[in-house]
């Protein structure tokens, strides 16, 4: 006998771990009374290996998309990156050049300004001012075109730079330089004893380094008042400290005094300053390893710690 089903017949669907579907359908006789079943399922197996594919597919793209983005954001930093240290190259080789053909100009106005005060007796007064002001001022150029070349070649490693250097002569001949300026301002500038172990890097900087420290203790000291040198020594750094009892620096003006041409009140400020001398000293203490700490209060003056490796760093 033939029988004509529809799915309309069917039983409810259920599913299980093994078969994705299965529709059961009643197959009865002509008096309606079931002779027998029909069921129909459908694998889970084609649907699971296609899952598995998909699954498989968007993990390894997702995975490419990261491996590409990443590459691709790398690269584009490094370009960047190095476009930029190329121009801040090409602007510091231009400040060391220019700062070095300069040295010679300014120094010959100055010698010729001080040669023309001195052969002619019989210049006038305001004449004669007037090339001491000249000779000044180029003097004060000098300087800032040599502070500005030291700035420029702070960034250079050392390898080819690293002699002994003997901290005691260091710190005697810095006292020595400064003190008739201290006594100007009748400043005590005392030097603690000390006998400190060499160490390594380059004598004219670190010398250099020491003098502003010392110098800008003194042009922020008031007269009558005292800076002290003194050293300390661990096992890995040697630490000279730079203390006065002058202005202090108010704590928001902490940030910025080691930043190039700052000066808290350039108005009222002590004259000589160009706002370079601490910007040298800590560029060149980290060149040779080390830092500058301070600790200041306004009103209570100021102290000053230059910490330095014994040994040269890597």
């Amino acid at each position: 006998e033939i029988y004509t089903l529809s799915l309309h017949d069917a039983l409810p669907i259920y599913m299980d771990n093994d078969v994705l579907l299965t529709r059961t359908i009643e197959i009865p006789d002509h008096a309606g009374v079931v002779r027998g079943l029909i069921r129909a399922s459908e694998s889970k197996d084609a649907l699971r290996s296609a899952t598995q594919a998909l699954d498989l597919g968007i993990a390894i793209g997702v995975l490419l998309a990261t491996l590409t983005a990443t590459v691709g954001g790398w690269f584009l930093t490094r370009q960047a990156v190095r476009t930029t240290e190329e121009s801040f190259e090409r602007l510091r080789q231009f400040t060391a050049d220019a700062s070095h053909e300069l040295r010679g100009p300014i120094g010959a106005i100055a010698n010729n300004a001080q040669l023309a005060a001195n052969e002619n007796e019989g210049l006038a007064s305001s004449t004669r001012m007037r090339l001491a002001n000249i000779a000044a001022l180029a003097n004060e150029m000098r300087r800032l075109v040599d502070d500005l070349l030291i700035l420029a070649r702070a960034v250079q490693p050392m390898t080819r730079e690293l002699f002994v250097v003997d901290l005691d002569k260091i710190l005697e001949r810095v006292c020595a330089r400064l003190l008739p300026e201290a006594t100007a301002k009748q400043i005590r500038l005392i030097l603690s004893p000390s006998q400190l172990p060499s160490l390594y890097g380059n004598p004219e900087q670190i010398e250099r380094l020491i003098d502003n420290l010392v110098a800008n203790a003194i042009r922020y000291t008031n007269e009558g008042g005292a800076v002290t040198i003194a050293a300390l020594i661990d096992a890995t750094h040697i630490k000279i400290v730079v203390s006065d009892t002058g202005i202090g620096i108010a704590a928001d003006h902490v940030p910025y005094i080691f930043d190039r041409f700052w000066r808290a009140d350039p108005v009222r400020g002590p004259q000589g300053s160009n706002g370079l001398g601490l910007s040298i000293a800590l560029a060149l203490a980290r060149r040779h390893g080390g830092n500058i700490a301070v600790t200041t209060a306004l009103g209570s003056g100021s102290t000053f710690t230059l910490s330095l490796p014994r040994r040269p760093t890597a």
